[in-house]
């Protein structure tokens, strides 16, 4: 493991030398030719709306909402389940400040990050009820997922056309995105007697290396010599396996049990608690190749933050 992750982070430091010694030769080939132009910085800030898929987050959340179980019981017996559990929101909220370096008149480099970071979460809850010979048993679920991450891009920037005022960009580079992913998963269990307890499973993990990959274009507008109006739109690949984190568990009777570290795996598994089969995230220490819950199809999880974004704002050129 730990030469992955070395050799992760090698590849991400020669991505930076080589961009970086890109934009360096091109300010020496386009100095002859742009000897009047007074090169500077600028600041950018933009707001807008993003698409992030989750990955297998979404995926666990939607498989327990739709076993077969629930399905059949809201077809044929809809009195004993209410609710559902909801996959995560994929479109999200985004401040982004850009730090930019302007070379030549045509080319540029960027540094950029989230003014917060960016997240997306709920809290959503099922009540299942097996009706048996002795009374009812109600099981209700809760769960709160939530991924957490702040980007920091390097991008080269490089104009298409320039008229008048406006301003056609095309910008595309490498980041690093510091990623946290969690869920807590509550079970509050009444049996026929009325007896009740309740028991929490819970994991969060994180990207290794959280290398990923974006391009964009954007249209700039001159209100004035310092002052731009700026929209664009932005597209990224950032995709990971091998999670690292940590997993525990909490109960009424016997509080907080006791952490487990490791990998996070996506699996399916045969929940004898409510006597279906769906798929879930769990964080081990080493694959589980059998268990009491028949766990089956057992691979590493991934975490998918990639989409596009839609932003507006404005530039201001500093000096």
């Amino acid at each position: 493991m730990m030469r992955a992750k070395r050799s992760a982070k090698n590849k991400g430091t020669i991505w930076i030398v080589l961009f970086v010694l890109l934009s360096f030769m091109s300010g020496i080939a386009f100095s002859a030719e742009n000897k009047n132009f007074n090169s500077g910085y600028s600041l950018k800030l933009t707001f807008g709306w993003g698409n992030v898929p989750s990955g297998e987050i979404n995926k666990a959340l939607e498989s327990f909402n739709n076993n077969d179980l629930f399905e059949l019981t809201r077809i044929y017996r809809p009195d004993l389940i209410t609710g559902e559990i909801k996959t995560l929101n994929n479109s999200c909220p985004n401040w982004e400040i850009e730090l930019r370096k302007h070379i030549t008149p045509d080319i540029a480099l960027s540094l950029a990050t989230s003014l917060v970071p960016i997240f997306i979460k709920n809290k959503s809850s099922l009540v299942y009820t097996y009706r048996g010979s002795v009374g009812d048993q109600t099981s209700a679920f809760t769960f709160k997922p939530r991924v957490a991450w702040i980007p920091l891009k390097l991008s080269l920037c490089f104009s298409l056309i320039r008229f008048s005022r406006i301003q056609l960009i095309l910008s595309a580079g490498i980041g690093y995105y510091m990623t946290k992913i969690s869920q807590s998963k509550r079970l509050d269990l009444t049996i026929p007697s009325g007896d009740s307890e309740w028991v929490i499973w819970n994991w969060k993990a994180h990207a290794v290396s959280g290398v990923g990959y974006h391009g964009g274009l954007s249209l700039e507008y001159n209100l004035t010599e310092k002052l731009a109006l700026v929209i664009e739109a932005q597209s990224r690949y950032a995709k990971w396996e091998k999670l690292k984190g940590k997993r525990w568990k909490e109960s009424e009777y016997f509080g907080n049990q006791g952490e487990e570290k490791g990998t996070l795996y996506y699996f399916n598994k045969w929940d004898i608690g409510i006597g279906t089969r769906y798929d879930d995230l769990a964080v081990w220490k080493d694959t589980v190749f059998y268990s009491l819950e028949d766990i089956t199809n057992i691979r590493n999880a991934t975490l998918d933050l990639s989409g596009y974004s839609l932003r507006l704002g404005i530039r201001i050129k500093l000096f």
